[in-house]
């Protein structure tokens, strides 16, 4: 691993917000999805929810995800959320 943490970053968001754009930008390695999103929830160490502009629904969608990660973490408060 070297000299760094390895920190779990979980993306959420709807179809065609730009999920997998925004991780080829960061990684350059192309797009993870997780198999089970509760799984991804419990053990991420930061959360990024991704919501298109120009579509509501995505938004609606982005504050449902928002709210599962309060249901399934009592430390939501303190993890990052952008």
């Amino acid at each position: 691993m070297g000299d760094y943490e390895r920190v779990r970053l979980v993306t959420l968001g709807g179809p065609g917000v730009g999920k997998s754009s925004i991780w080829i930008f960061l990684t350059r390695l192309g797009p993870q999805f997780p198999a089970m999103r509760r799984l991804s929830i419990a053990t991420a160490h930061a959360f990024l929810i991704v919501y298109s502009l120009g579509n509501r629904e995505s938004f609606e969608l982005a504050k449902v995800f928002f709210d599962e990660i309060q249901e399934q973490r009592g430390d939501f408060q303190e993890t990052p959320i952008a």
